[in-house]
């Protein structure tokens, strides 16, 4: 079994001793989405011979709390970037590049794993989401005092936090506004051609692209080619995600970047699997691609109703 618990709802997907997926559930806790993925087959907790479980930050208090739903069963517990790359690239080799905490992890063949940046919005996450969008209201006020020239960023910052003036928009975020809802704005921006705008997307992009290089430069030295896997903004929006290829170009010339294979849910299926001795070529790919495809459309629903609750 493989679970994601650092996603909101929490995601289960179940395979059988032959690689073929039974069941998969996604529900506001880790229990019920286990729960729910198990329905189908009809089986139990104590029927479970291995389970992956990927969680935001795996110290010891995580895993025995994880550890203690599967008392019949060896539990690997994983930070969420190390399954999110086994999920994308089927084989846990290459960079994963979380765009949205500003965040790189890197596995190499050997198994040696390096990280770089995702140290929190105060010490560093130059790159991430609500880096991009505070840069962009920093630059509206910069450009309101005449210290630069003029943007678009003004007037859609404005629209975006229902400010009349700089100064309510000051007030805005003093008052705890979500400035990483801004980083959208600025792309938009930037893909309009506004100078300003993109340049803060390219110095986005570069230090995305930064985080990358440090991560795959301590375990890729030599290798031909490094295959880069990343989720987020940057991924998701083609100004930054051409910036972000241009400088991967630059610094990392070895680096490509790829579209992911499957979901940190599979990674840590795959983690499971090869503790059970399960290898990755056994598995039924199609129907486990299938599989993730509609836990993808559940938790989708279901993540739109616990938000709206």
């Amino acid at each position: 079994m493989g679970v994601d618990s650092g996603q909101r709802p929490a995601r289960a997907l179940v395979v059988d001793g032959e690689g073929k997926p039974v069941g998969e559930g996604a529900g506001s806790t880790v229990s019920s989405a286990v729960e729910l993925a198990l329905a189908p087959s009809g089986a139990g907790i104590v029927d479970i011979t291995s389970v992956g479980v990927a969680i935001t930050q795996a110290d010891e208090r995580d895993r025995a709390a994880v550890s203690l739903l599967f008392p019949n069963a060896p539990v690997i517990v994983a930070e969420r970037a190390k399954c999110a790359l086994y999920g994308a690239s089927g084989l846990g080799r290459g960079v994963w590049l979380d765009a949205e905490c500003g965040f790189a992890y890197a596995r190499g063949t050997s198994g040696l794993e390096a990280t770089a940046g995702g140290w929190g919005p105060v010490a560093g996450d130059e790159g991430s989401r609500r880096w991009l969008g505070l840069e962009g209201v920093r630059a509206v006020f910069r450009a309101h005092d005449g210290r630069t020239g003029d943007t678009a960023l003004h007037d859609l910052a404005l629209k975006r936090f229902s400010a009349s003036s700089v100064t309510a928009l000051r007030d805005a975020l003093d008052e705890g506004a979500d400035v990483s809802e801004f980083a959208a704005d600025v792309s938009m921006a930037a893909a309009a051609g506004d100078k300003l705008a993109a340049a803060l997307t390219n110095h986005a992009a570069l230090h995305l692209a930064n985080l990358a290089l440090a991560a795959a430069r301590a375990v890729f030295e030599g290798d031909p080619e490094v295959a880069v896997f990343g989720s987020g903004y940057a991924f998701e929006d083609e100004t930054v995600a051409g910036q972000l290829d241009g400088w991967l170009e630059r610094l990392l010339p070895t680096a490509l970047r790829h579209p992911a294979l499957a979901t940190p849910t599979v990674g840590a299926l795959l983690l499971a699997c090869a503790a059970a001795g399960l290898e990755p070529e056994e598995l039924d790919w199609r129907a486990l691609l299938a599989a993730d495809a509609r836990l993808n459309e559940i938790s989708s629903t279901k993540g739109k109703s616990l938000h709206d609750a």
